[in-house]
């Protein structure tokens, strides 16, 4: 609210009301309680907001977000394609592992709402409280191992604590004891292949969109210099190692390698994607007599940007289907 009364220091001496008939839109953010705060102010002001990694299904009501668009699907459309899944096995009885919010609670209301249609028993679902003390989930084992005849663990689980709760959770884990089935949080996280006890999660299986990584933001990252003040603290904490001269060397004693380093975030092709469909939507909508043109008239701008056509590499196209919905759903052979 701050930036759109002019009051917010964007530098020393240069505040938002210089900018404010420059605003197009907001590309954003990536949790769902977030995104649902914003997306309410929004609407009210009239911004198209694009959303790169929002999942909650409450987005989704057109009523309340007229202007809220996103690039991932949505909650419940992951939960279905999970019970598809878990219906092809055959499995009968299954446990819910979940994050706290929207995200992990969505998720696990689908799960239990649609899982008896299916045939499917959720016999157990646990909280996953998000901890700087990793030791914290050391807990989780012990809990599915309450219902033994459970082996199905599906995962509700944010992003940023997935590894470690997996990793937690495997390293005393029997070889077979439990199988994951995995929202799209764990998507194609390639992180999680080289954990230890990487064999334990072996047949598991995880729900992505086809989203292909782009080769332009990895080249751009091996550029990076290593002396960049922002670039060398980040390298350090994504690979918990330390550079020549570095003053952050606690619970670290390996050198970092930038040939190993330099991986692509994997929401990254979801923000380029979000941003582009903002521009090209506000580029080919008509412009109008405005201080603000064209991005003062935000039903303009949704109309242009159900045409956007997101055209990668892998020459996949995505495009926008309806207003609070993702660029592609699922598919499920």
């Amino acid at each position: 609210m701050r930036l759109h009364k002019g009051s917010y220091e964007l530098k020393p001496g240069f505040y938002s009301d210089q900018i404010q008939n420059k605003i197009l839109g907001y590309v954003g953010t990536i949790g769902s309680t977030l995104s649902i705060a914003i997306a309410e102010t929004l609407s009210h002001l009239g911004f198209i907001q694009v959303a790169i990694a929002s999942t909650s299904p409450t987005l989704s009501d057109r009523s309340k977000y007229p202007y809220f668009m996103r690039i991932p699907t949505a909650d419940d459309q992951q939960s279905r394609v999970i019970l598809e899944i878990l219906k092809s096995i055959e499995a009968k009885y299954i446990q819910v592992l979940h994050s706290q919010g929207s995200y992990g609670e969505g998720g696990l209301y689908i799960i239990k709402e649609l899982a008896g249609s299916k045939g499917i028993c959720v016999a157990n679902s646990i909280e996953v409280v998000e901890s700087v003390q990793v030791s914290i989930y050391n807990k989780l084992l012990p809990e599915l191992r309450k219902h033994p005849y459970a082996k199905v663990v599906v995962s509700f689980i944010r992003s940023h604590i997935l590894e470690n709760v997996i990793v937690s959770i495997t390293e005393s884990m029997n070889d077979d004891e439990f199988v994951f089935i995995a929202s799209e949080s764990w998507g194609r996280r390639e992180s999680l292949l080289s954990i230890p006890n990487k064999d334990k999660i072996q047949g598991s299986i995880s729900v992505s969109l086809e989203l292909p990584l782009i080769p332009e933001v990895s080249e751009y990252l091996k550029e990076l210099d290593e002396q960049n003040p922002w670039i060398q603290p980040f390298w350090e904490r994504q690979g918990s190692c330390i550079f020549a001269g570095s003053f952050e060397r606690k619970n670290r004693d390996k050198d970092c390698n930038l040939t190993t380093l330099v991986t692509q975030d994997p929401w990254a092709p979801f923000a380029i994607a979000a941003t582009y469909s903002v521009v090209t939507g506000v580029m080919k909508t008509p412009c109008t007599e405005t201080d603000r043109c064209p991005a003062s008239d935000p039903e303009a701008i949704i109309k242009y940007m159900y045409k956007v056509k997101l055209i990668y590499i892998s020459y996949l196209i995505y495009w926008f289907k309806a207003i609070s919905r993702s660029t592609k759903e699922y598919t499920y052979p």
